[in-house]
């Protein structure tokens, strides 16, 4: 991973850790000072994020999960691989596991399941890359059935938008939101590749 890659995932950590809500860890531990981050910024400068991928991919159990009543497919638990990182040694602390975290998911190798957070050491799932379900192979779609789908299920009318009037158009949230609510997609992140 290249110096510039890495300083630009811990400014992206180091931000979010001063604006969001702190968790436990961060209250007993304090949150990582600046000097911290660039000592993991050394640390992990050269390493091969796509072996430490492979090598946690082989370590987390990865297994379809329900929340909610929802079922989640391949996916893997945040807190659990923070932890596996600790005991294999990758990292020393949870702080640095999500930062680890963070690096694997700013790389493309790790993503939350609905793209809705950065890697942390919570409850949340996350996909590897190689098995996201978010990776659909359009091709073999029939694009027919996908446009009266969709066709069915976004609004199209004409808007107006800081005094202007669009014609024919749909707003690209409601369109993600329909597709998922409609079980067209499964998440909101197959429904933005559309």
């Amino acid at each position: 991973m290249s110096k510039s890659a890495v300083e630009s995932a811990a400014h992206a950590f180091f931000k979010k850790k001063s604006t969001a809500a702190y968790t436990l860890t961060d209250v007993i531990l304090g949150q990582p000072s600046e000097e911290q981050i660039a000592e993991w910024d050394r640390k992990f400068e050269s390493c091969n994020l796509w072996e430490i991928s492979n090598r946690m991919r082989n370590g987390v159990k990865v297994r379809d999960r329900m929340y909610h009543f929802k079922v989640y497919s391949k996916c893997f638990v945040g807190s659990e691989a923070a932890k596996w990182m600790v005991k294999e040694g990758l990292v020393e602390s949870i702080s640095e596991a999500e930062y680890l975290g963070s690096l694997l998911v700013n790389a493309g190798l790790i993503h939350h399941y609905c793209d809705d957070h950065d890697f942390r050491a919570q409850f949340l799932f996350y996909c590897f890359a190689m098995d996201s379900s978010t990776k659909t192979d359009y091709d073999d779609m029939k694009l027919d059935e996908l446009e009266m789908t969709f066709r069915k299920v976004v609004v199209v009318s004409d808007r107006k938008h800081h005094l202007k009037t669009y014609h024919s158009v749909f707003v690209g949230e409601e369109a993600v939101d329909a597709l998922v609510e409609s079980g067209q997609c499964q998440n909101r992140g197959e429904a933005i590749k559309i």
